[in-house]
């Protein structure tokens, strides 16, 4: 029989695995997608740095397309994503409270909202976050984990 905080730490694990994998295709069309040919330039620069491992130097790129495209919440959430694998909770957690104000029916940012809050220690949160995900999608499989 497993204990208990092993079962949690493969639960957690596999929680950020399927957390880091959607934004790496999100950042592929969100560029495929831009019209503006600055907001393209700065995607472009974004990913490639985020390919380089640096995280923040694509922060501040993707936070000059915020400027540019303000209302596009796939930016926010990716300014959220990269704040959270630099172990930057709190300013993670603003970017995506940015996504969700824009687009409130996006349960992968409801998801990204429980993960950041159980990384906070905020229990309650995380699993208010990975409820709401699951409410706007029966399929989000990483909400019914973040839950376990």
């Amino acid at each position: 029989m497993y204990k208990p905080t092993s079962f949690v730490f493969s639960v957690v694990l596999l929680g950020y695995f399927a957390f880091t994998i959607p934004s790496v295709a999100q950042a592929e069309v969100l560029v495929a997608q831009a019209k503006n040919p600055q907001l393209k330039q700065l995607l472009e620069e974004g990913r490639r740095l985020v390919d380089t491992g640096d995280y923040g130097g694509a922060i501040a790129v993707y936070q000059q397309a915020a400027r540019l495209a303000p209302k596009n919440a796939k930016i926010h959430s990716g300014i959220g994503y990269l704040y959270a694998q630099q172990g930057n909770y709190q300013a993670a957690l603003t970017a995506y409270r940015r996504a969700i104000a824009i687009n409130p029916n996006n349960s992968d940012f409801y998801y990204a909202v429980g993960y950041i809050k159980a990384n906070l220690g905020d229990t309650p949160g995380a699993k208010e976050g990975y409820r709401r995900a699951i409410q706007l999608n029966r399929n989000n499989v990483n909400a019914y984990l973040g839950l376990l």
